[in-house]
């Protein structure tokens, strides 16, 4: 009887360390399909906010472009709205958060793209705002407000290049 009972007792203890394992290895390999499968998410997310920063800030330097055509002909019915701030960064922000850019992109990318992030600002709406009242004003001068406008509109033409750079480096994850 004795014999029989630690047989039960064996083969309860080692189906239950079976069924411990066996339950270990299905949570791992669950979470392992489950963050592989946020990932590629989180990728094609970043690829889709890339497409819409780079033709937003395709379309913003085409404003600037039109702004530095009237400051050349003297035009001072300039109007623009400003709206740098309004970049989308709320996926860049998810990679950021959980590592995921730091695994794909350099050192030189990532303070390029953060460089980019801190860019786009209501400061920097404000100060184009600033810049376009006062030469519609007459406070600045044509060439000043020239060379204000090339200024931030070369600014736009890095970071539609970062964006482009970025984006391709960034193709292969989903």
């Amino acid at each position: 009887m004795d014999n029989q009972f630690l047989q039960q007792i064996i083969a309860t203890f080692i189906g239950a360390l079976a069924a411990f394992i066996f339950s270990l290895l299905l949570f791992y390999y669950t979470e392992q399909w489950k963050n592989k499968r946020d990932k590629k998410d989180l990728s094609k997310n970043i690829q889709k906010e890339f497409d819409y920063n780079i033709a937003f800030l395709k379309k913003y330097k085409e404003d600037f472009e039109k702004i530095i055509r009237q400051i050349t002909t003297g035009d001072k019915t300039v109007y623009l709205y400003t709206r740098m701030s309004k970049l989308q960064r709320l996926f860049i922000m998810e990679a950021f958060n959980k590592g995921l850019l730091y695994d794909y992109l350099s050192i030189e990318d990532l303070n390029d793209l953060d460089d980019l992030m801190n860019h786009a600002s209501l400061g920097i709406d404000q100060w184009v705002m600033t810049n376009l009242n006062n030469y519609t004003s007459g406070q600045i001068d044509p060439p000043m407000a020239l060379r204000s406008f090339e200024f931030e509109k070369s600014n736009i033409e890095k970071y539609v290049s970062i964006l482009e750079r970025l984006k391709a480096k960034l193709q292969n994850l989903s």
